[in-house]
Parts: structure tokens; sequence; C-alpha cells
């Protein structure tokens, strides 16, 4: 059937749908399809995009592992050159990545990602604890928390990082089950255990190893 172009609506009483039918048994199979009420379904997953624009930047949510008109955006993998909008967000499974650039030193599997500072240190920063007024020395953080890696990243390379589900993270001094987790301040990449003044927790510990090893984190960072 050749294709046909509407001036105007399209409108439907019970929905649309699209189908695909196998070659060799003319068994029919729904794909995208949208009922009467307008709920959207489709097993093939979904990539909803806001694409740049003068004075707009992106925004991007990939529905599974294969809902990209990009191609298949497997958490486990990285590239020489970014396959998806840097800050494109995925749910795949329990977990919820960001798709990140790492810059000129590459990062191993379980380490946290901070974000450059803007201006170098003297824009959008954060104080680590409360400060009281009149006080002249105030602790921050250079740029915010991006994820954790998966994986192995090497320098100049692109990938995923996990901010919301479960994650094995870089242990820095005793965590507790139960407890809260933190960016380690003297331990690039790692987690510590909370204190009393935290700007921003990185996730609830689930399950603890010995200091320098691996510990589990439900994330919260999405």
């Amino acid at each position: 059937m050749a294709n046909t172009t509407f001036n105007g609506p399209v409108r439907s009483e019970n929905g649309f749908k699209t189908i695909d039918v196998a070659s060799s048994t003319g068994v029919v199979t729904d794909g995208l399809v949208i009922n009467a009420d307008g709920n959207i379904y489709t097993d093939d997953g979904a990539h909803i995009q806001y694409a740049a624009a003068t004075g707009v930047g992106p925004s991007d949510l990939i529905i599974g592992k294969s809902g990209s008109q990009y191609g298949t955006a497997n958490p486990y993998a990285e590239s020489a050159t970014a396959l998806f909008p840097l800050g494109s967000k995925m749910i795949y499974g329990n977990n919820v990545y960001r798709y990140v650039g790492i810059g000129g030193t590459a990062v191993t599997a379980g380490k946290l990602l901070q974000q450059p500072a803007v201006v170098s240190d003297h824009a959008n920063m954060a104080a680590t604890a409360a400060v009281a007024a009149g006080e002249t020395a105030i602790s921050v953080e250079t740029g915010a928390l991006m994820g954790a890696t998966v994986i192995d990243l090497t320098a100049d390379y692109f990938g995923w990082a996990v901010i919301s589900g479960p994650a094995a993270l870089l242990t820095v001094g005793t965590l507790v089950v139960g407890n809260a987790a933190v960016r380690s301040g003297g331990t690039a990449g790692g987690v510590a255990p909370a204190t009393d003044n935290v700007l921003m927790e990185v996730g609830d510990v689930m399950a603890v190893s010995a200091n320098t090893e691996y510990s589990l984190i439900m994330m919260n960072l999405s």
C-alpha cells in the first residue's frame, strides 16, 4: 500500500497501532499501540527526545537497552565517539543510568563520577557542611555527582553511569548496612559513612566489604 498524507488531524475512536508482519508465517504482532484513552504501549522500548536548539539544551529519556533510534544503549560498553546526547537518561531493568563523557583520565569500575567545576572552583559550588554566620573557612564541593561507573571507562571516551539502583562502589571507612553513604572527602571516587552535616547522600548501604574494597549501595542520585 502506498503512503498517504493527510492535511489535518487523523482521528480514531479506538486508538492507533503499528504492526509487524512476519514474512515467513504472516503472523501479525503489535508494535506501538495508542489506545482510546491515549495510553501508549510498546514492547520495543522508546526514546523520548527534546532536540537541542538555540538557547535550549537537549533532554533525552531512553526506555530499555534497545529503545533508542541511535542504536543499542549498552550500559556495559564504551565508545570513542558519543553515541547519544550527553546527559541522556536510560531506564534499564532495576537501574537508571546517565550518559557521560570521561575527561583526560581513565576511571575504573565502581567509582563515583563528578562533574567538572564551573569557572574553575569559583562558581556553582556547594558547601559540604553547615556553616555559621561569620565563619571564614568553608568546605565546598567543586562539582555535582554524575553517577557511578559500572565498567572501566577509557580517558576521553563515552559511556553510562548508574544513578539509581544497586551498584558496587569503592568503600572508604566503615560503612553500616542500612545507613546512608556519602562521597569520600579523601579518596577520589569512593563512598564513606554519612556524618551529621551532609549536603547530599549518594545512597543507602545494602551490603558492606572491608575498607578499600567494594560495598553495595542503593544509589539515589536520579
